[in-house]
């Protein structure tokens, strides 16, 4: 927000904070020096987006296509979600080690392999679902483990804030293309 920290300086006074305005949030300085970066945490989001469809549609895909009862639904969305919470432990311990972009970037491919394996099985054998969705589930996390990261690392601080709601609005555009 242009000007917001002129305009909110009296309420940080309050904190005996000073306010100095030193961003320089400039739509020409953000697509002209990082527009490689913008596109890039524009995309790793895009990606990470996949894992609100998993978190969505997971009980209704099992209810539909691998279950007989709604306690299996809820037995079989439990293992989904133990899967969920191993990408997310392995991506966190990962990080530092692969590197942001190969992780998000190996994870998104084996992402779409297993989106494609998934979408092959639904009218097949239970067990091959409920596998192939607890690895998208695995992958979707640590996809979304390394977007997170991505956008606070990839944009100087004085640009932070302003390049990320410029990389989520990319993104959204995308996915109206998309859709």
């Amino acid at each position: 927000m242009f000007g917001a920290p002129k305009k909110h300086a009296k309420e940080f006074s309050i904190f005996s904070i000073k306010v100095q305005s030193s961003a320089k949030e400039s739509y020409s300085e953000l697509f002209s020096k990082y527009k490689r970066w913008l596109v890039y945490s524009s995309l790793a989001w895009f990606t990470a987006g996949t894992t609100s469809m998993l978190t969505i549609f997971t009980p209704l895909i099992l209810e539909k296509f691998a279950t007989k009862s709604y306690v299996q639904m809820i037995h079989l969305t439990l293992i989904v979600w133990l899967f969920a919470l191993s990408g997310a432990v392995v991506a966190a311990l990962l990080h530092d080690y692969a590197g942001r972009k190969r992780l998000v970037v190996i994870s998104f491919a084996l992402l779409g392999v297993f989106y494609v394996l998934l979408g092959a099985s639904l009218s097949k054998n239970a067990y091959v679902l409920e596998l192939f969705l607890s690895l998208a589930m695995f992958f979707s996390f640590i996809n979304v483990s390394g977007a997170y990261t991505i956008q606070t690392e990839v944009f100087p601080t004085e640009l932070k804030g302003f390049a990320v709601t410029n990389s989520f609005k990319i993104n959204s555009f995308i996915l109206v293309l998309v859709i």
